[in-house]
């Protein structure tokens, strides 16, 4: 009986490139001209700056497209709430990427076979 693996978690490329084309996209757009707004990819956190609850809005909307785009499953994505870490002058949200474990419906679906 053949055998297969079932594999869910992110693909890290995709993840990247829908990074990169939120920056390039970030860099044209008329209302983040001259404003402090970054976006900082770590391991499984994505960092979103920028002066304003509004410009922070607008800067989450870009990423989220960007990675829905790319097919990066937005169930592994956890915005938490809006809750933003206030800074000096900028503020800061992060937005945690999971690498899910198999669903249990996936695990139901395994026939079982007891060894004797």
């Amino acid at each position: 009986m053949p055998s297969f693996d079932i594999v869910s978690e992110v693909d890290k490329q995709e993840l990247d490139n829908a990074l990169n084309q939120a920056r390039k996209e970030l860099a044209t757009r008329f209302d983040f001209k001259g404003t402090t707004a970054e976006i900082l990819a770590e391991k499984d956190k994505i960092t979103l700056t920028a002066e304003d609850a509004a410009r922070l809005r607008g800067l989450r909307e870009i990423v989220i497209g960007k990675l829905s785009k790319r097919g990066v499953d937005l169930r592994n994505v956890d915005q938490g709430e809006s809750a933003a870490i206030h800074c000096d002058i900028d503020i800061t949200e992060a937005i945690v990427i999971r690498h899910p474990a198999v669903p249990q419906v996936c695990m139901d679906a395994l026939p079982t076979h007891s060894v004797d």
